[in-house]
Formats: C-alpha cells, structure tokens, sequence
C-alpha cells in the first residue's frame, strides 16, 4: 500500500500519480465492523470497476485541533495500526491529510473539488454518517452536487450490534468504562495496545506507546505478546498514575524494553486499591 501525506490547503496533482480511483473516506478510530462494513463495500466496487482502492483519512483527530488543549488526544488505533489495518482491508493508496485550522476552514464543496477530484475519485463509498468541510457540512447526500456531478457517492448503512449503532464514540466509552469483554463483539477482535517492558523498583511496569486509550483504573485479564511467545495473566491498571502494572507471575524471559502488546480481555475489578496491587 503506498501512503502519501498531504499538508497542504489543496494536493498538487504533479507530486503524486493519481488515477480514476473508488475512493472510500473517514476517520476510522478503531476500525471496528461498521469502518469494516465500508471499506469492504468500497473494495467490492473497485474490483467491480476494475479501478484501484484509495482511502483519505486525517490526522490529528479534529478534537485535539479545534478544542484549544495541550492534553494529547488518546485513540482506539493509533495512525501505524490505522495503517496496518488498511492495507489488510485491501486498500491500495492511502491518503493522510493534516488535520489543521485551515483544512477544518474548506467549505464542503472545496474538499470535495480540491482533494477528491483532484485526485481521482469517480466513485466514493462511506458511511452514512460521514461529513466534511466547514462544520462537518457536507454529507452523502449532497456529495455529487459538491462534485458538479462528477463523482457517485455510495452511502453505506448504519451496522448495529446489540440493538446499538456501532461507533468510535460508543467503543470510546466502553474502552474508558472498563466494558472491554464487550468490545470484541464490535471490533471482531480484542481490543491491543503495545507498548514496552520497564522495571520500575518492585513493579514490572508497561510503558505504553503514545497516543493508546488506556482503560480505567481496575484488576483486568489480559494476553501479553513479545511476538516468540504468549501468555494469560493480570494486569493493574492505574489511570492516577499512568501505569499498567504486570502480576508477578510474568515470565522471567521478558527484560527491560522488551516490546509487548496486549489483548484485553475481561475486567475482573474496577476498584484499584493498595492491597489488590500487593495481592497481583
């Protein structure tokens, strides 16, 4: 998958190859069944049409730009996951645009002209939900206007689980409550994080990479992986502190700086004590 980072108000069509393309856009925090659901869909025209697969997707999260705070916005994937992910989906090009005051400025029909014509799109797919332009105005429905007519615009329907519409708002709010057991049901897997082994005086502590949502303090099981070998066991977490702290029954093999992810499987506790992190 080639990826190609734009940073500018408008794409100069001469920096990249670009081609007719089904195009597919979005945020995608998490990549959970409903992103799944579009991106599919939009792979299923491509190869329809014989045409590639592009994705445009922005970073830094709108939030983090347009609420004015220095604390770092924390993600379900990180922007590498996101990628990862992408191009596991089938993806063939994708298109990272920095977010910033001047690109939430675009009025829909200038993000519609300036960056998915300019570069190749004929047939858009995304989800029902999706905006763009000055104040998310733009949407689906008003897509092949903001085109002069030069572009299909495929919406895709809502997908809901439990009677919910799946979202990055709902697994945000399950992910931050604890809910982790339920998680897998909308992103058709656990839910990972990685991050690296410290030894910090009496506690195995993990050092999470940046940018991660981490659950709330509480007592969780959990799947620890260097990659060679993987285990069970508990981990501490705890929101005052930053820290997730590992059980003592880790592996004597793992060292400090020992890259881990883990898989979150079940919360066992939400109260975080003195004595439960003694008794781990």
């Amino acid at each position: 998958m080639e990826i190609i980072h734009l940073n500018n108000k408008q794409p100069d069509p001469c920096s990249t190859e670009t081609k007719p393309s089904v195009f597919t856009a979005g945020f995608f925090d998490g990549m959970h069944v409903g992103h799944q659901k579009v991106i599919n869909e939009a792979k299923k025209m491509a190869d329809k049409k014989g045409l590639p697969l592009a994705c445009i997707t922005f970073f830094p999260h709108p939030k983090e730009i347009l609420k004015n705070s220095n604390e770092q916005f924390q993600y379900i994937n990180p922007i590498a996951e996101k990628q990862i992910a992408l191009e596991k989906l089938g993806v063939d090009k994708l298109y990272i645009v920095e977010f910033n005051y001047e690109f939430a400025s675009l009025t829909p029909k200038q993000f519609v002209q300036d960056y998915l014509l300019v570069l190749g799109a004929e047939y858009v797919v995304a989800g029902f939900d999706f905006t763009y332009g000055r104040r998310g105005q733009g949407n689906m429905e008003r897509m092949r206007e903001d085109a002069d007519q030069k572009l299909e615009a495929i919406k895709v329907e809502r997908v809901e689980r439990n009677g919910e519409k799946v979202s990055s708002t709902l697994l945000r709010e399950m992910i931050c409550s604890g809910n982790i057991e339920k998680v897998h049901d909308y992103l058709d897997q656990h839910y990972e994080v990685e991050g690296e082994i410290l030894f910090d005086h009496f506690d195995t502590v993990v050092d999470v990479k940046d940018h991660y949502l981490i659950p709330c303090s509480g007592l969780y099981d959990v799947s620890v992986s260097t990659g060679r070998e993987e285990w069970q066991q508990r981990v501490i977490v705890d929101q005052e502190r930053m820290k997730i702290i590992l059980s003592r029954d880790s592996p004597r093999s793992i060292k400090h700086s020992t890259k881990i992810s883990i898989k979150w499987l079940k919360q066992v506790s939400t109260e975080f004590v003195l004595e439960l992190a003694q008794s781990v």
